[in-house]
């Protein structure tokens, strides 16, 4: 019988938020592409000294007919912003993922050396639940963010450096989450070092993106625990 202990956790951000989800709908960037391609082709044989006036207006007619259809879609050309966003549950509650928190312990983990061991137990032993962890403030759920951020990205490609904007959807603080975290006591794992990796989160890391930049700092607001589990972790202490 494989021995379990169960906790659960609530955290409360202390720093602006930025949400880390892609909101491209991969259909409707695969057609904007498509749509580029096209009208960049279609600008080069509207510009052909060889084009007639009556092959010019049908060009210019299939170039409208291309963009009446990308509008139809909710597609832009113009924006080439790399916008993220806070994953939206069924209800349309702005939500965290439950692998963006084992993340966060992951990482924590690897940054320091005396826990890199436990990296590959968190992936085989713990577990987070729900899935999508809806976000509250002041005890109300939250369906709308309360900004939005867009800072330049820098990158260094084979070309030289590009900048890029990325546009983040961004909630203020106090938001918070609560979750469940499941252990199970193989290998050395037990709540107790899960426990530790969120103290350690709390002052070095941060959820979500631009952690660097001091976004997505929290704290422990609530550990709730089982009676025997409770015990256990006094002991541990």
């Amino acid at each position: 019988m494989i021995k379990k202990e169960e906790a659960t956790i609530t955290l409360a951000t202390t720093t602006d938020l930025l949400g880390s989800s892609p909101s491209t709908d991969p259909a409707k960037e695969l057609k904007k592409q498509e749509a580029k391609k096209e009208i960049k082709r279609l600008e080069k044989a509207l510009n052909r000294r060889s084009t007639t006036a009556e092959e010019a207006e049908i060009i210019e007619q299939r170039i409208a007919q291309i963009l009446e259809d990308l509008e139809e879609h909710g597609i832009s050309l113009d924006d080439e912003r790399q916008i993220t966003i806070f994953p939206r549950d069924e209800q349309g509650r702005l939500s965290i993922l439950h692998y963006q928190i084992l993340g966060l312990l992951k990482e924590t983990a690897y940054n320091f050396k005396r826990e890199r061991n436990i990296k590959n137990l968190i992936s085989r032993y713990v577990k987070i639940e729900p899935r999508i962890i809806p976000m509250k403030r002041d005890g109300e759920y939250i369906y709308q963010p309360d900004d939005l951020l867009t800072r330049p990205l820098r990158a260094m490609t084979p070309q030289g450096p590009i900048v890029s904007l990325a546009t983040s959807e961004l909630l203020h603080p106090e938001i918070e989450i609560s979750f469940n975290v499941r252990v199970a006591n193989l290998e050395g794992m037990n709540l107790q070092k899960i426990l530790d990796l969120f103290e350690v989160a709390e002052e070095w890391g941060g959820l979500l993106q631009w952690r660097t930049g001091g976004y997505g700092r929290f704290e422990i607001k609530e550990v709730a625990t089982s009676k025997k589990n409770k015990k256990k972790l006094a002991a541990a202490k």
